[in-house]
């Protein structure tokens, strides 16, 4: 397995949800995704981000191999949300996780990557905004380079 950056990561896996009908990268990531952009235009905006890499067993990490890593990787969805449609609404976030995982496991290009599906957390009310959020958890089992 060739080695794969963090970013590679990110990156693929970002495509294939920003070509997605409805969905639009967020030029913000994490808490910036509703504090930011939940004010305007916010349906179907996410973010991905590497929570955290790790090397998952004792192994020779040889620099000029590079070492194998397990990255956390979170993609985060908001999802309009109406006081008068809250069952519609909750419905379509929950419906909206299912093709973008769905997505993500089919389409996201695996050389030299496999790809988990690990959980999804709640599509939650962002309080004093009209949208929900939702995030889809995966591991990334990949190479990176040491030198």
């Amino acid at each position: 397995m060739a080695v794969l950056s963090f970013s590679a990561v990110r990156q693929r896996i970002a495509a294939v949800v920003q070509a997605l009908p409805g969905m639009a990268q967020s030029p913000y990531l994490d808490d910036q995704l509703t504090t930011q952009s939940a004010r305007s235009a916010s349906d179907g905006r996410f973010t991905v981000t590497v929570r955290a890499s790790s090397v998952q067993f004792q192994q020779r990490q040889k620099r000029p191999e590079g070492v194998e890593v397990y990255s956390d990787i979170s993609v985060e969805f908001l999802t309009n949300f109406r006081d008068d449609a809250a069952v519609a609404d909750y419905d379509a976030a929950l419906d909206r996780a299912s093709t973008v995982l769905a997505a993500i496991m089919s389409d996201t290009s695996l050389v030299n990557l496999h790809l988990d599906f690990v959980s999804m957390e709640e599509a939650a009310i962002v309080i004093d905004s009209p949208v929900t959020r939702t995030t889809l958890n995966f591991r990334a089992k990949h190479r990176i380079a040491l030198q």
